[in-house]
């Protein structure tokens, strides 16, 4: 019997499934919101001199490993490489699933990731032709600029905001919901892991293949989902590899590496993050993700090893976020765009600027967790339901159909 993981981005799992992923991937879709908030308030912290410093503690979060608050690119690939995990587990090891099962989640994958696209494309649509956004009067006021300023630009007419929605959905409607960029790495890597899955997971030649499919995309996001795929094949095939991560000081080595690392600067100029405790780092420019596809990585591991962190991540407030963390970055930057932006202005009169980013944050999170509810309770449901059709069909009707063709 199947359970429905109603995290972001995934598929339903067998009843063994790691129920405290969803816990990590909650508090990964948290820390993106938080580094929006630090982005549009307090952009120095995370890109330097190039902006304004509105506070003098801003510079602790790139000198040090303060910066895994603010470390959303850290964020967005433990997102990519827990997929590439995720999706693996289902499809190895001794009890793996069948080649059908395997090629209906190929098909029904588009599905699974489009509700929640369409719908936030299609708000920010409407928000920028309702002229509801007022990012332009907060980064005149913050310094965020060009970054939040140059948002929700696009003037497309109806008719081509529905062509674009029907070819383009996963490539450019980051125009209308600047996070939905990750969707598309989202799609592409899922079919890469699928794939690669499909003709190689029973061949002794399979690590030789992940290798070399890592050297040829190390520049972009998509070796995330490889070294997912790669460390999903090693927990469930090699035993003794998993316990030796289970090890106490090992798991806990792991995770504090990952956490270390992934408070490495993303968005740094060469010459601030020198000064930094990451500048005695070589130099991982070429390898994509950078140090943050290092730490996720090194986090995932230390997770999977630690039976403590499972506990905390399965508490209910986690739970919780993990389940409704899809839709709450999908709709996180719509509510800083127009809430956000209109209370702080409303307040920084009054208040003065410290405490007008604070409420204006605190107020805003207050206000996504319910809005990220009901997204995922009436758009990301029905698309996980939809998904689940649309593979059942396939493996009751069409699968058959290629097989008799076969014989």
């Amino acid at each position: 019997m199947l359970r429905y993981r109603m995290g972001p981005m995934d598929q339903p799992t067998a009843t063994h499934r790691m129920a405290y992923l969803d816990g990590l991937r909650g508090l990964a879709a948290l820390d993106v919101v938080i580094t929006h908030f630090a982005a549009i308030f307090y952009p120095f912290a995370l890109f330097g001199s190039d902006y304004p410093r509105q506070h003098a503690a801003e510079t602790l979060f790139w000198l040090s490993p303060l910066g895994v608050v603010f470390s959303g690119r850290f964020a967005v690939c433990l997102f990519f490489v827990l997929s590439g995990f995720v999706l693996s587990l289902r499809f190895l090891g001794p009890n793996a699933a069948d080649g059908s099962d395997l090629r209906a989640n190929i098909i029904k994958r588009v599905f699974r990731l489009s509700g929640l696209l369409l719908a936030t494309a299609l708000f920010g649509y409407l928000l920028i032709r309702a002229d509801l956004l007022f990012n332009d009067e907060v980064a005149a006021v913050t310094g965020s600029s060009p970054w939040f300023s140059h948002m929700w630009k696009s003037q497309l007419s109806g008719f081509d905001f529905a062509q674009l929605l029907l070819f383009n959905a996963f490539s450019e409607t980051d125009r209308f919901n600047p996070p939905l960029w990750t969707i598309g790495y989202e799609l592409y890597g899922s079919y890469l892991t699928l794939g690669l899955l499909l003709f190689l997971r029973n061949t002794r030649m399979r690590f030789v293949v992940y290798g070399l499919a890592a050297v040829y995309l190390r520049e972009s996001f998509y070796v995330c989902f490889l070294l997912g795929l790669l460390f999903a094949d090693l927990h469930q095939n090699h035993p003794r590899w998993r316990d030796w991560i289970r090890r106490p000081a090992v798991a806990g080595s792991l995770l504090g590496a990952g956490l270390l690392l992934g408070g490495c600067p993303a968005y740094l100029p060469p010459a601030h993050l020198a000064q930094s405790l990451y500048g005695l780092l070589p130099n991982l420019d070429g390898f994509g993700g950078g140090y943050s596809t290092v730490g996720a990585t090194l986090v995932l591991l230390g997770t999977l090893g630690s039976p403590w962190l499972h506990r905390f991540l399965m508490r209910p407030s986690l739970a919780f976020l993990g389940t409704i963390s899809f839709a709450l970055y999908s709709c996180h930057m719509l509510v800083q765009g127009t809430f956000t932006s209109w209370l702080f202005l409303v307040l920084i009169a009054q208040l003065g600027y410290d405490a007008s980013a604070l409420l204006a944050s605190a107020a805003s999170l207050a206000l996504m967790i319910p809005i990220a509810w009901l997204l995922w309770r009436w758009i990301d449901v029905p698309a996980i339901r939809l998904s689940a059709w649309v593979g059942a069909q396939y493996r009751t009707r069409i699968e058959p159909m290629f097989r008799a063709a076969a014989t």
